[in-house]
């Protein structure tokens, strides 16, 4: 009996220990969903409020009225640009916020004055504009209508009395880089004996013409041009050297040679004159060729 009993016992507390168990077990899991819930809740109402204050954030950012801009900074020499104008240029293109400015339009307007060859423009925060300038700078002009920058691209300001003291090149519409180029050519050309031109011309025919300094036209007209100019360099200019200003015209135009036309002397004087030079330089590469 009394074995029996102390089974029985030993058996109440086993049933007691798995009931105890089994309710340790289900109150963990009550737990971990009540923290689950919570953690899904949370994450819920993180979300939302990141979407709204995204949406609020966005909403002031659209507003023209934050942050509205409240100086400019304009930096760059220039000489002939007008500050006033520039500055005309960008307040009449400043619109809305720092977050709704567009740098781009005001940047065109900008590029929109004739001086201007670059321009940048850039937010600086909290509330200002930053504009820097880079002015165009004249190299020639083209005919009555503005001038060429060194890169031979045409710019044309209302004002065209400044710069002073510049070659004129002449051409028909659209040739502006043809002629800056050929007068580029010309110059290269003339280098070593310390010339330089006055004007370069290239008439509705596409004949071309140039004027030296101190010196003669030159009618070179249409067909191998850059050949005829090096005749003029070496058979005119490297003749006549210093003479060369007693000269009115030189025409190239001639498959076998070119003629010329003084200033104050007869053509017969001068035409014997070269004749003579010519002469003497083919008897020398004559005599170096025995």
């Amino acid at each position: 009996m009394d074995r029996k009993k102390t089974s029985r016992k030993k058996q109440n507390r086993r049933l007691k220990q798995r009931a105890s168990v089994s309710e340790t077990v289900g109150s963990v899991v009550k737990d971990k969903e009540v923290v689950r819930g919570s953690l899904a809740m949370i994450g819920f109402l993180a979300v939302f409020g990141c979407i709204a204050l995204v949406t609020w954030v966005t909403g002031k950012m659209a507003d023209p009225a934050t942050l509205t801009i409240k100086s400019v900074k304009v930096e760059g020499q220039y000489k002939y640009l007008s500050t006033s104008t520039l500055e005309s240029l960008v307040a009449n293109n400043v619109e809305g916020g720092f977050f709704t400015l567009d740098v781009e339009k005001v940047r065109g307007a900008v590029m929109q004055a004739p001086w201007v060859r670059e321009a940048t423009v850039r937010k600086l925060w909290p509330d200002t504009l930053y504009v820097k300038i880079k002015e165009q700078n004249a190299v020639v002009r083209w005919g009555d209508k503005g001038f060429l920058n060194q890169k031979g691209a045409l710019f044309t300001p209302e004002d065209t009395t400044n710069p002073k003291g510049l070659i004129t090149l002449t051409g028909p519409e659209g040739t502006h880089k043809l002629v800056f180029e050929k007068y580029k050519t010309l110059m290269g050309l003339l280098n070593p004996s310390k010339r330089s031109v006055a004007w370069v011309e290239l008439n509705s025919r596409r004949g071309w013409r140039f004027k030296i300094n101190n010196g003669p036209t030159v009618i070179v007209g249409r067909k191998d041009v850059d050949e005829r100019l090096w005749k003029y360099v070496k058979n005119v200019e490297g003749l006549l050297g210093q003479a060369i200003i007693n000269i009115a015209q030189v025409d190239l135009r001639y498959a076998n040679g070119f003629t010329v036309r003084e200033r104050e002397k007869e053509v017969e004087e001068m035409t014997q004159h070269l004749s003579h030079k010519m002469g003497q330089v083919q008897g020398n590469q004559d005599s170096r060729g025995t």
